[in-house]
């Protein structure tokens, strides 16, 4: 056999190194060469060749035995002329040899930028092998951790492909009259390869958080038999698969959504949605300012869920859904699921099968139902107009925080206007612990005008049946005084007259309004000219019927005291009186500028009931 050369003779030669005879010398070497003679060899040799892959790989792997000649070879990335295809191959290694959990790496998998961050790791790596006298453990190398973190990056970049598969691109939005077959089409879904194969016609291997997700759910099977437990499941098999989707999709057709469950509606999340809606859902699904899907969900009576969903859904409000003319929903029930599709008018209609979560080929459908689910939003969410948070949503100095009920702002011919709708069945249980009935109470709302104190509203009904509701308009005004305080003694007097003049327009029709506070005194406008008593929902006739003293909030938190009724326990004209002089004198509290002497006068006065509305609005138009 012929000698092989040594590193002296290779190093002597002016011509670039031969990749076989390099391989062979190194090999011959190992462990006998000083660190220096290997590194000025393996330079040599970069610098003057520009290697293909194969030449690469063939290389690299002879060096995998040499850590010198691999730190060597690190070095040279940082040499003029060296090319991406160098920096790569680099990369590959180690990936390959520190690595080794990551073998089925490709070349090409990482930017050559990559590379810059690759390079500050071989000074740890050559300082670790200088101190161990240049036998480091392979595992011990600070580019380990390094390469930990691109095994991420290329886990990732694998789920992004899968999810890509699994999804496709955003389609058309289905007729409502497809949206059966749409949802229902066959679809494999990605699980981990021991899942995959207990269903190998129905799924393909994968691996990732995706993937580990849907196995969990098919593989480990669902609780039933309750409420909490449907609630549970929905939460995985819709929200989270929706968090898996929506990290791992293209940015073009990324669904940005916001989810919220039993919803207490407030500015974020009072939004409007379906124009009837009348209570909280159990689940609402917001793109844009608005609802797009919902859910409700019931311990074991999928009938139930429908029911109750068809109750709470209404028509869809024309302008925040112009060119939409369905909304997606599901109802779901211990081991039963289905969608439905919600139209323009309101109507609930089906629009899958209904999907058995007891079984792990019913999971595996549902899931890939719900990846057609997403599918289906991302393609309404692109046909959504624009819209501003102020058109959609509730500001907060006009919230009203009641066990159910749903707002929506219209803006018509320039004005902006509040829509408060009200189940009536709900409105006349409220209104039974009042004591008075829907027609007595409803004949409060014409009586506001501009000038006497009270918020101008309308009130109509619409629907039948148990889903009847009753549909309260009025204008937007500026704020409450909670909110906005008065700057000065003048805007003080301007609150005190126009809450008289409220209270005394309700009175003289003999009427009581039940929850003065300041959150219901409400600036006409941004000038703070006139002030309105707003919030009518507890308007009734004095004196009907004992009220409990917690039944409303008082002024700031808490409900009228004993003292505000009456003898006999009943809300009359002085509690109200009663309520305003606590509120006016909390009011002065909040002002940088606290009004004393007749103010505070005229408030014990309210407080002790020995004033009127009407006297204490005489009052405050001879101040």
């Amino acid at each position: 056999m012929q000698p092989q050369p040594s590193i002296q003779e290779l190093k002597a030669k002016s011509s670039p190194c031969n990749v076989e005879a390099l391989k062979k010398c190194l090999e011959a070497n190992n462990g006998n060469a000083d660190k220096g003679e290997v590194s000025k060899l393996t330079l040599i040799y970069c610098q003057n060749v520009e290697p293909s892959l194969q030449d690469l790989a063939s290389l690299l792997a002879a060096l995998g035995q040499h850590l010198l000649g691999l730190s060597a070879l690190l070095q040279a990335i940082a040499q003029p002329g060296c090319g991406p295809t160098l920096a790569k191959a680099v990369t590959k290694f180690h990936c390959e040899s520190l690595v080794p959990a990551t073998n089925d790496l490709t070349a090409g998998l990482y930017d050559p930028d990559d590379v810059e961050q690759l390079r500050s790791c071989l000074a740890a790596t050559e300082a670790s092998m200088e101190s161990t006298g240049s036998t480091c453990n392979k595992r011990s190398l600070p580019v380990r951790s390094y390469m930990s973190g691109h095994s991420v990056k290329r886990q990732k970049l694998e789920e992004v492909d899968i999810v890509a598969k699994l999804l496709g691109p955003v389609p058309a939005v289905p007729a409502k009259a497809d949206l059966h077959h749409f949802l229902g089409l066959k679809q494999k879904i990605p699980l981990l390869r021991y899942a995959h194969e207990q269903q190998p016609y129905l799924t393909f291997a994968a691996e990732g958080n995706l993937a580990c997700h849907f196995t969990n759910m098919v593989s480990n099977g669902l609780l039933m038999g309750s409420e909490e437990y449907t609630l549970g499941n929905c939460i995985q098999l819709v929200e989270q698969t929706f968090l898996c989707l929506t990290k791992l999709v293209a940015d073009h057709q990324k669904l940005r959504y916001k989810c919220g469950r039993s919803i207490k509606l407030s500015p974020e999340r009072c939004l409007s949605s379906a124009a009837g809606s009348d209570a909280q859902l159990d689940w609402t699904c917001t793109v844009s300012h608005r609802g797009l899907a919902y859910a409700e969900e019931r311990a074991s009576s999928l009938t139930k869920a429908l029911e109750t969903l068809r109750a709470k859904l209404g028509p869809l409000h024309p302008r925040h859904y112009e060119g939409i003319d369905y909304l997606p929903a599901y109802a779901a029930s211990g081991s039963a699921l289905q969608f439905f599709s919600l139209d323009k008018a309101g109507q609930v209609e089906v629009a899958s099968d209904e999907y058995d979560l007891s079984t792990p080929e019913g999971i595996r459908e549902v899931i890939a139902a719900i990846c057609r689910f997403y599918q289906l939003l991302c393609a309404l969410a692109l046909k959504l107009s624009p819209l501003a948070a102020w058109e959609a949503a509730v500001t907060e100095n006009l919230y009203h925080q009641c066990e159910s009920g749903q707002y929506m702002i219209e803006r018509i011919k320039g004005e902006h206007r509040f829509t408060k709708y009200i189940l009536k069945t709900e409105l006349l249980a409220r209104l039974g612990q009042l004591g008075c009935t829907l027609e007595q109470h409803t004949a409060a709302y014409p009586l506001g005008t501009t000038d006497n104190g009270i918020i101008r509203a309308s009130v109509q009904r619409t629907g039948t049946g148990k889903a009847q509701r009753v549909v309260v308009k009025m204008p937007m005004l500026h704020g409450s005084v909670f909110n906005l305080p008065p700057r000065s003694a003048e805007e003080y007097n301007i609150v005190l007259r126009g809450a008289c003049e409220g209270l005394h327009t309700l009175h003289s029709s003999g009427m009581v309004h039940r929850d003065v506070r300041l959150q219901n005194l409400l600036w006409v406008s941004e000038e703070r000219k006139a002030v309105v008593l707003g919030d009518l929902d507890t308007v009734g006739p004095s004196g009907q019927t004992p009220v409990d003293h917690d039944f409303r909030w008082g002024p700031l938190t808490s409900g009228p005291s004993i003292s505000a009724l009456s003898s006999v326990g009943e809300y009359t004209c002085e509690s109200d009186v009663h309520m305003l002089g606590k509120a006016l004198l909390q009011l002065g509290s909040l002002m940088r500028d606290r009004p004393h002497g007749a103010y505070e006068e005229l408030c014990k006065q309210l407080i002790k009931k020995s004033l009127s509305a009407g006297d204490a609005l005489a009052i405050s138009l001879d101040s």
